[in-house]
């Protein structure tokens, strides 16, 4: 069987997560280097490897030798490693969707009660609360919606619909997520944090009632898959 081969630098460990889901890869670490192996099926690769910061590529033959693409004469023999599956290797308990613990953002900007009745597009609850929820969720419930894990072992959820569990309900206003029940005193605000804090970034914007607010990327949220859910553990509480 012939392999292709991924030979990425260290530093750049973070970019697999977006491979982590894939079937069939395996990864090494070697010194600074990390490997990610993959079968050769004459069909081409997936285009999220294709995507990720490489510093070499090659095929691996039977013999465990090394060819550049398109070679026939190999380059190396490639040295004895240990290959994991890539979920292994790139676990979801890294923190790959952290929220801030807390934040010391204060603005002058003020929420008022709102005669106006929203839905929900966000739910921020335990974690407890989402793994029990996910363990018997229908997958079709959970593939439309996705997390991101506090510091707190807080969980935002976004999507539509929002599942019934406990917890605190905002809405989404252009990429700025308020309490239901809630709006801007000024209406013209939420154009102003989207032209001078979201100008640039992707995310979100969420604000509490008390006028503190975070700003959350949107590479910091998760598809809600039920495995991903399982494998989120707790954040460990520093010394």
């Amino acid at each position: 069987m012939r392999y292709i081969l991924f030979k990425l630098h260290e530093r750049d460990k973070v970019s697999l997560g977006n491979i982590r889901c894939l079937n069939s890869v395996f990864a090494a670490k070697d010194g600074d280097d990390i490997w990610i192996r993959v079968v050769d099926n004459n069909s081409g690769v997936d285009s999220k490897l294709k995507q990720l910061p490489v510093k070499s590529t090659f095929t691996l033959d039977e013999k465990n030798q090394l060819f550049l693409p398109d070679a026939v004469t190999p380059v190396a023999v490639l040295k004895e490693m240990e290959w994991i599956p890539i979920n292994e290797f790139i676990p979801v308990e890294a923190p790959v969707s952290n929220l801030p613990g807390k934040t010391n953002h204060k603005i002058d900007i003020k929420l008022v009660p709102s005669t106006v009745e929203r839905r929900g597009n966000a739910l921020l609850t335990t974690l407890n609360t989402w793994k029990e929820y996910a363990e018997s969720a229908p997958a079709v419930r959970l593939a439309v919606l996705k997390f991101a894990m506090s510091a707190t072992n807080e969980v935002l959820v976004i999507g539509n619909p929002l599942p019934s569990l406990p917890g605190k309900e905002y809405w989404l206003q252009n990429n700025i997520l308020l309490p239901c029940g809630y709006e801007f005193e000024v209406p013209f605000v939420n154009t102003f944090l989207n032209n001078n804090i979201l100008s640039g970034n992707k995310g979100v914007i969420l604000f509490n009632t008390n006028n503190e607010w975070q700003l959350i990327d949107e590479s910091l949220f998760v598809e809600a898959k039920r495995s991903a859910i399982r494998l989120t553990n707790p954040a460990r509480s520093l010394p």
